[in-house]
């Protein structure tokens, strides 16, 4: 099914390695993504910037140029931030000393993609195979050596090969670390999908258009249909069938979903028979659309894993004076210099009526005692804000806590959170 191709290094890895050759050809300052794809609506994307410099800092990064606004204040050595939505392809990111002296350069490259990105509104007329970075489909596996295992897909990273944006699908066990394969992929806005091998380079490999190319490696034998998985029923499929030497496979593909189910059966006479399925459990496309068991399904993030309020470097949700008149009208501000440390929580449900439902979220010390509790009515998406103090300017103590959702059917995710 999927021909291996080189791996493709993320910047902080190219980073690293480089960093162990000859010191003439040492990079300081590094970009990751490598090629930004994820964008906002504005076409902005987002990056972090890691640097790692071998003389005496402090250093600072610096946006378009050496004199250019500031992204840092003096910083050591080695390090990394966290841009905003605001990169654009072809903005450089520049690495100086505290004297202004240009120590190295990196090129941002922001490529968002036209075809792959999918929003709720938008499934009716998503591709068959979404690709963006991050999305993932879990498979429940079936094969001549056992059955009952999980395959997990994920679109790692992307690269630009001759101003053309491709997509890497890496496959795995689940559980494991080690990679199975890599694919590279890539779709067009009719919503052809693409796949580049080693052996003979770019293939149309699936055509769900009106009137699909013949060449295509996946024929497109029945459509629209109702596809029946794990993860749930989906009613805008469509059936494909290959033949490549003696494997036959059969399957189905969803929109915006991507592939669904698939079997393959070995044509070898006596040995012949049953080889390897794929049935999807559960998928997550373009980092908020989640398809699962509804019975069960129910995941839980949080901005990051760790706050520091001690020296107020968690997120302030205190309400500033906006405006003129601000107090005169509801709401009112908090008082200049009030601190209320929070972060962002985000729970993500199964595609599933979630009507008359509500999602519970507690933050629980190390004795289980909920010390912040807010409830929200059940979406596919919730987020939420969570507090980290018990009144203005006195935050929870430095400590570990435990965010948990709880849905009123009684599903439960936990992530654990520490306060510095």
């Amino acid at each position: 099914m999927m021909s291996p191709v080189y791996r493709i290094l993320c910047a902080w890895c190219f980073l690293s390695l480089a960093l162990r050759a000859p010191a003439q050809i040492q990079p300081v300052i590094a970009i990751d993504p490598a090629v930004v794809t994820n964008c906002s609506t504005a076409g902005l994307g987002q990056a972090t910037i890691l640097w790692n410099y071998t003389g005496p800092g402090p250093v600072v990064v610096h946006v378009n140029s050496a004199g250019g606004p500031a992204m840092t204040g003096l910083s050591g050595p080695s390090g990394s931030a966290a841009t905003g939505s605001w990169v654009t392809d072809g903005m450089v990111f520049v690495l100086t000393n505290s004297s202004g002296q240009q120590l190295g350069s990196a090129i941002a490259r922001v490529a968002c993609n036209p075809a792959g990105e999918v929003v709720p509104a938008a499934l009716t007329t998503a591709p068959y195979f979404p690709l963006q970075v991050g999305d993932e489909w879990l498979y429940l596996y079936n094969s001549r050596a056992g059955t009952g295992q999980y395959r997990l897909r994920r679109i790692t990273e992307a690269e630009i090969i001759g101003n053309t944006l491709w997509f890497v699908l890496e496959e795995s066990a689940s559980g494991s670390s080690t990679p199975l394969s890599d694919t590279l992929y890539r779709n067009d806005d009719l919503g052809r999908i693409y796949q580049m091998t080693s052996q003979d380079g770019e293939q149309l490999w699936l055509d769900p258009t009106t009137h699909p190319d013949p060449s295509a490696t996946l024929t497109i034998v029945a459509g629209p249909t109702i596809a029946t998985t794990p993860a749930g029923q989906f009613s805008n499929a469509i059936n494909f069938s290959s033949f490549s030497g003696l494997t036959q496979e059969n399957g189905a593909f969803a929109r915006g979903v991507g592939l669904v189910s698939s079997s393959s059966q070995l044509i070898a006479g006596s040995s012949g028979g049953f080889d390897e399925s794929y049935a999807l459990v559960y998928a997550r496309i373009d980092g908020n659309l989640v398809f699962a068991n509804p019975g069960s399904a129910i995941e839980l993030s949080a901005d990051a894993a760790s706050f520091d309020v001690t020296n107020q470097l968690a997120p302030n949700c205190a309400l500033p004076c906006y405006f003129a008149a601000c107090g005169l009208v509801p709401p009112a501000p908090d008082p200049p210099g009030t601190y209320k440390p929070c972060f962002g929580a985000r729970v993500y449900l199964g595609q599933s009526s979630t009507a008359a439902m509500s999602i519970d979220l507690d933050l629980l010390d190390n004795m289980n005692n909920s010390l912040y509790h807010t409830t929200a009515a059940a979406q596919a998406i919730v987020e939420q804000q969570i507090h980290l103090y018990s009144a203005p300017n006195q935050p929870f103590p430095p400590g570990s806590y435990q965010l948990r959702a709880k849905t009123a059917d009684g599903r439960t995710a936990t992530v654990p959170i520490v306060v510095q």
